[in-house]
């Protein structure tokens, strides 16, 4: 039998996605229509969100229209209501309402206007009536949001939702054809056992070590930058992975190396993420990361430095030989969405 090597099977798949008319790759990017911010991981499971369309205050109350759509079936979908850390948002009610979309015994949406309250915590809208309110969203309702019991109020403008659903449902088509190609493609699978899932493994820290060749890793701040004190981690295979402080001006940055030995000269660490070229962590570093080595996982944040509630947030983990991804989440608008709302583009087979 003819022995396919890596490469002919990458060529193989990349000829049979184009019969087939898929893109090479699928890249699920967030997109964003109107005041709809729309993407998905690799593993076809999507999100899109309505966010507010006039900037965050404490005069109104500030909610986000979350749909997250499984793997399973396009229809399988949650749909929810999370309201934002806005003023007394966390005490005082909202009233969300969805016009002509409450069960009126007929047809979808020719019942009376549907009043959900809030009390400052994440409700989701189960089974038809979660279907009601998608079919308001596609018809172009406005969906109002209030303080319960009166005060100021405002409406979101649902007009580029269906421009928004149609794209993440061409999006996740891709990538399930995509999948379904990989699986079935015999070349990457005859005699192939079943790819196991990759687990972190906890490491330890040690106190710093003062040999000759890694005495000048504060040093590899940029010129002007002021070193920081480091901290020093022994992972399992004996690699040592470094964290430099480095502080220029105000702001203060993480710088990661890597070395495959305590006593050997560090190098700049590279971090995969995913189907994005690999990151360099110890050249620019990062303004918010950690690891956490109880879990063998690196934590890291990208986007504003002022900032919590945006950017791009991933982790990786440590599997004994190598990095590898375990998530990447996204973020492109500071309205103060907690990290486990953002849209995941990316999930560890």
């Amino acid at each position: 039998m003819p022995h396919c090597d890596t490469r002919s099977a990458t060529a193989a798949l990349a000829f049979w996605l184009v019969a087939t008319g898929a893109a090479v790759p699928v890249r699920a990017d967030v997109r964003s229509f109107g005041n709809w911010i729309v993407g998905c991981d690799n593993k076809a499971e999507c999100t899109a969100l309505g966010i507010p369309e006039s900037p965050v205050n404490s005069a109104a109350p500030a909610v986000v229209l979350r749909i997250g759509v499984d793997r399973a079936s396009l229809s399988g979908f949650e749909f929810a209501i999370v309201p934002l850390p806005n003023g007394d948002a966390a005490t005082r009610p909202i009233t969300v309402t969805c016009p002509l979309c409450a069960d009126g015994g007929g047809e979808a949406g020719d019942g009376t206007a549907d009043r959900l309250d809030l009390h400052g915590r994440r409700i989701t809208i189960p089974g038809m009536q979660g279907v009601r309110w998608m079919d308001a969203l596609g018809k172009g309702r406005r969906i109002a949001v209030a303080w319960a019991g009166g005060g100021a109020g405002t409406t979101f403008d649902t007009s580029a939702f269906l421009e928004a659903w149609v794209h993440l449902a061409q999006t996740r088509g891709d990538l399930l054809r995509q999948a379904l190609i990989v699986e079935g493609l015999p070349s990457l699978r005859a005699g192939q056992p079943p790819p196991e899932r990759r687990r972190a493994f906890p490491a330890r820290e040690v106190m710093p070590s003062g040999t000759p060749a890694i005495a000048g890793l504060p040093r590899r701040c940029p010129p002007g930058g002021e070193p920081g004190p480091y901290r020093q981690f022994v992972l399992p295979g004996s690699a040592t992975l470094w964290a430099v402080e480095c502080r220029e001006g105000r702001t203060l940055t993480t710088r990661w190396y890597q070395a495959s030995a305590a006593a050997d000269v560090p190098s700049r660490l590279e971090l995969p993420d995913g189907e994005r070229a690999r990151i360099d962590a110890g050249e620019g570093g990062f303004e918010e990361s950690v690891f956490d080595f109880d879990f063998g996982i690196l934590r890291a944040r990208s986007g504003p430095a002022d900032r919590e509630d945006c950017g791009i947030r991933r982790a990786w983990g440590w599997d004994g030989e190598a990095w590898f991804l375990l998530e990447r989440r996204e973020m492109p608008a500071c309205i103060g969405l907690p990290p486990t709302e953002w849209i995941r583009t990316y999930s560890s087979p």
